[in-house]
């Protein structure tokens, strides 16, 4: 699983430096042959990606948070603003945090269709947290210091993360 794209499909989307310095996520089995692990490695390498090899439970899980949460997210935002009948008012006033935060929602609705079903489980559980974190979020709106201090450490841990470039880590041989 190749940790690159956009939200972008198709062949008039392709680029030919996609997989540039990407992770590449290798999820063997216990009973792959090593040898078939060495030609997915060399495979990934070829196309410039790092591959990283990781446990298909703990990758499945790990995509659920920073892939397909943020994916249903952005379709919750549109889906929530465009219901409101001053929609058309909002689309005039839309503007870069808007289209940022929306932009995976122009993914291909198939391909996110399929994903919600075969990693249901994992996505549930993210958007359950994510459920969780929206009412604390309101419970903190008239609490100053509250907000001050979750904004803060969010810019910081987002901040870090832009400061790494890709922060993964080589695992074992990677």
């Amino acid at each position: 699983h190749p940790m690159a794209g956009s939200e972008q499909s198709g062949v008039g989307s392709a680029r030919a430096d996609l997989f540039a310095g990407a992770t590449y996520c290798l999820t063997p089995a216990p009973f792959t042959p090593v040898a078939a692990l060495e030609t997915a490695r060399a495979l990934a390498r070829s196309v410039g990606a790092r591959p990283y090899v990781i446990e298909p439970e703990l990758h499945d899980r790990a995509v659920a948070a920073i892939s397909h949460l943020p994916f249903l997210l952005s379709t919750s935002l549109v889906e929530i603003a465009s219901s409101d009948p001053e929609w058309d008012l909002f689309r005039a006033l839309a503007a870069t945090g808007f289209r940022d935060v929306s932009r995976l929602a122009s993914g291909d609705p198939r391909m996110h269709r399929d994903i919600c079903l075969t990693n249901a489980g994992e996505i549930r559980q993210w958007l359950m947290q994510a459920a969780q974190m929206l009412e604390t979020l309101a419970g903190e709106l008239g609490d100053g210091p509250a907000l001050l201090e979750r904004f803060e450490h969010a810019k910081t841990v987002r901040d870090a993360l832009l400061a790494e470039g890709r922060p993964v880590r080589e695992r074992g041989e990677l």
